[in-house]
C-alpha cells in the first residue's frame, strides 16, 4: 500500500469515528430513492439524547399521520405503510443526530415500551401499596441491584419515562376522541318543507 492510501484509511477511520454527519439531502426520503447515499449507521448502546430524539420523532409522526388522516385531502398518510413510517422516523432521527437505521429505531421503541410498561405497572404497584403499608420503594429511589432483583429494567431514565408517558397520553386522547367522535349521531337533515 503507497503512503497516501495509508493516509486516506486512516482518515476514513478517525473521521467514521467521529460521526460523520448526515449524508442524505431529502428530509422525509422515500424508501428507495434512485442515487440515494447509502447511510453509515452508528452501532452500540443508545445515548440518552438519541432515545429522546427517537421519542419525538415517534410524537411527531403520530401527529402528522393523525394529522393528515383526518383530512381528506391529506394523501391518505394513515395508508402508508409500517416500513415508510418507520423509514420518516429513522429520516428525523438523521436530521437531529441520531444515526439509527429504521430497524434499530423500530427495535429501540419496542424495548423501551416494554420496559415501561414494566415500570408504570410496578409504579401503579407502590402507589397502592402506599395507602396500605408502604413497603415498595420507588423505581427511582432504588439501585441498579434492587431494580434487578424485582425483574425491572435497571437503567429506564426518569426523562425518558416522563417523554414516552406524554406520548402514550397523547396517543390514548387521540384514540380516545377517535372512538367518540363517529359514535355522535349525525346532525338531523333539512326539512325538505323548509
Amino acid at each position: 500500500m503507497s503512503e497516501a492510501t495509508d493516509q486516506n484509511a486512516l482518515a476514513l477511520l478517525h473521521h467514521h469515528h467521529h460521526h460523520p454527519p448526515p449524508t442524505q439531502p431529502h428530509p422525509f426520503g422515500s424508501p428507495s430513492s434512485a442515487g440515494a447515499i447509502v447511510r453509515d449507521y452508528r452501532k452500540g448502546n443508545w445515548t440518552l439524547h438519541e432515545t429522546l430524539v427517537l421519542i419525538t420523532a415517534k410524537r411527531l409522526d403520530d401527529e402528522r399521520r393523525t394529522g393528515v388522516s383526518s383530512s381528506p385531502a391529506g394523501g391518505g398518510g394513515a395508508l402508508r405503510s409500517a416500513e415508510q413510517r418507520w423509514k420518516w422516523v429513522e429520516n428525523y432521527c438523521w436530521r437531529n443526530g441520531c444515526l439509527r437505521s429504521q430497524n434499530q429505531c423500530n427495535d429501540k421503541w419496542d424495548n423501551l415500551l416494554r420496559d415501561y410498561k414494566k415500570v408504570r405497572g410496578y409504579e401503579s404497584r407502590v402507589s397502592a401499596a402506599a395507602g396500605a403499608s408502604g413497603e415498595l420503594p420507588s423505581y427511582w429511589t432504588m439501585e441498579r441491584h434492587e431494580r434487578k432483583e424485582r425483574n425491572l429494567p435497571t437503567n429506564l431514565a426518569f426523562e425518558v419515562f416522563e417523554a414516552l408517558t406524554d406520548v402514550l397520553t397523547r396517543r390514548a386522547a387521540r384514540r380516545a376522541n377517535a372512538t367518540t367522535v363517529p359514535s355522535r349521531p349525525p346532525p338531523p337533515l333539512p326539512s325538505p318543507h323548509g
